[in-house]
């Protein structure tokens, strides 16, 4: 039986479309699958990355309580062997004496001061030009490197 209107034509080119949009439909699905597998694999990753940091801010804070309390005691051994140095050389020197060695003190702190902020400027003049000998150097590669760019014959 002859097909005068080529329906039997149509029917396979619309079942041969609808096949090949069955296997796009399936490439897409395979596409969102893997697309779906990489977000939950970046999901757990952000999450292991929380908790191991979550993890490193407890250990710090441990870290830190050690420290405030050896600094405690540090200090507390320093303000009874002050205590007891004040007390000896009061016994031995006299109260006068004891004053001109906390006038003393005073001056020692302040020219302890004055030291650290002389050569804390002079630091942060170190860093500044440090930073601008980088800049310097940043600028003459990239025009250096133009050149080679623009004149391939400085190469050899």
């Amino acid at each position: 039986m002859s097909d005068p209107y080529g329906i039997s034509q149509g029917i396979k080119s619309a079942t041969g479309s609808i096949n090949s949009i069955r296997e796009s439909t399936k490439e897409i699905t395979k596409t969102i699958e893997g697309i779906q597998k990489d977000g939950a694999e970046v999901a757990n990753q952000k999450a292991q990355e929380y908790v191991q940091k979550k993890r490193n801010e407890e250990y710090a804070k441990d870290i830190l309580i050690f420290a405030a309390l050896e600094e405690y005691n540090r200090l507390a051994h320093v303000i009874k062997e002050e205590s007891k140095a004040k007390r000896e050389f009061i016994a031995k020197h006299g109260e006068k004496e004891w004053a001109k060695v906390l006038e003393l003190k005073s001056v020692v702190e302040k020219e302890r001061k004055d030291y650290k902020k002389y050569h804390g400027h002079k630091a942060d003049e170190v860093k500044r030009v440090q930073l601008l000998c980088w800049v310097a150097a940043f600028i003459v590669t990239i025009i250096i490197g133009k050149a080679f760019h623009l004149f391939p014959i400085l190469l050899g």
